[in-house]
């Protein structure tokens, strides 16, 4: 919710905040993973550790205190994994974009891609009129 961090703690605390995300995320990868910022809140992680243990550490390590701004404060975040044996980027992108809804429908740190749960990510160069993640917006009409 950094629309909420941000209107409540303002943008420069919003920023130090997704900095100490993205520690966190380097705090439980390996040295040659990779950990990038696709845009506003989303991050990617791209890491040969097995899917399970990369949950573990996700789970410890997002809900951990830090201090920002002379404040401690939780993290609050939401992770989707997909573990991929090659293949396009975008599915696995979007496999990974699909768990993470989840564990945002429940609340959780982390799910695990299922494609009995999760589903198959539409085709490169569609796009829904009507997006999952939108839903809860154009029910609630925010």
């Amino acid at each position: 919710d950094m629309h909420g961090i941000n209107n409540t703690h303002g943008h420069d605390f919003g920023d130090a905040y997704l900095a100490a995300t993205a520690h966190a995320l380097h705090q439980v990868t390996a040295p040659n993973d990779l950990v990038a910022r696709l845009g506003g809140d989303e991050f990617l992680v791209i890491t040969a550790t097995g899917p399970d243990r990369l949950a573990a550490a996700l789970d410890r390590a997002l809900t951990a205190p830090v201090r920002i701004g002379g404040r401690q404060i939780l993290l609050a975040a939401s992770a989707g994994i997909c573990p991929i044996g090659g293949g396009p980027a975008h599915v696995a992108l979007g496999r990974a974009d699909r768990a993470m809804l989840r564990a945002k429908r429940q609340r959780a740190i982390t799910a695990i891609w299922n494609p009995a749960e999760d589903g198959e990510p539409p085709p490169a160069g569609t796009r829904p009129t009507r997006r999952v993640r939108d839903q809860h917006r154009h029910t609630t009409g925010r």
